[in-house]
């Protein structure tokens, strides 16, 4: 058709026609004066602060550093000491010998006759004889301005009967002594002061030691003993 430009011919002048306005772009654009820049826009916000009450504060008390324990000693093992051998005991040659033992001692002739005069004593007393045997107590010898109290007089009287069933004499006479009992009802002393008969006299020495009595109590002296003088008789 006349008048139409062919669509070849067309394709070439669109892009040369692209490339004149981008050209034209770029130059307009570096000559394009530049506009001040706008001052920022401040917005100012009014913002209360209300103070926050502050909570106690908690004192929390520090606690005491521990005390420093004491450094462990190491223990040192003590060596056994070597205890000394004991030596061996050294037997003595010389061993004392043990003296033999003596054989008992015959009885000496004293002692068998204090033996028969005890025996003679016992026989005596358990044979029964028919003649009275009469005890005689005179006062005692004691200054005159001591006197007898009535519990010495009243110990003197039993005395003398328990004299009376237990003594007897072997043949007729007097014996006159001193009599000392001891604190305990033992006899103490036996004092013959005379006698008509040798055989009374060896019969009392060695019979009123064997006897007992009852005891002084306050009638004694401080020692707590008590003497009398007695005059012994056998009709």
């Amino acid at each position: 058709m006349e008048g139409e430009i062919p669509l070849k011919k067309l394709i070439p002048l669109v892009i040369a026609g692209h490339i004149l306005a981008g050209g034209v772009l770029c130059l307009t654009g570096s000559f394009s004066p530049e506009l001040p820049p706008k001052p920022p826009t401040l917005l100012v916000k009014t913002v209360k602060l209300t103070p926050k009450k502050s909570a106690p504060q908690k004192i929390i008390a520090e606690a005491p550093p521990p005390p420093p324990q004491p450094k462990k000693e190491k223990k040192v093992e003590e060596k056994p000491k070597d205890t000394p051998k004991e030596k061996p005991k050294s037997i003595p040659k010389n061993i004392p010998k043990t003296p033999p033992k003596e054989p008992p001692k015959k009885p000496s002739a004293n002692d068998k006759k204090k033996q028969e005069l005890l025996a003679k004593a016992k026989e005596s007393l358990n044979k029964p004889t028919d003649k009275k045997e009469e005890l005689k107590v005179p006062e005692i010898a004691l200054p005159q301005e001591e006197g007898l109290s009535t519990e010495q007089r009243s110990y003197r009287d039993e005395l003398v009967g328990r004299l009376k069933l237990l003594l007897k004499l072997p043949e007729y006479g007097l014996v006159k002594l001193r009599l000392t009992i001891g604190s305990g009802g033992e006899v103490a002393k036996v004092e013959i002061l005379s006698a008509t008969s040798q055989k009374n006299r060896k019969h009392i020495e060695s019979t009123l030691p064997t006897l007992t009595f009852p005891a002084p109590g306050k009638n004694g002296d401080k020692s707590g003993k008590i003497s009398f003088l007695l005059t012994l008789s056998s009709d």
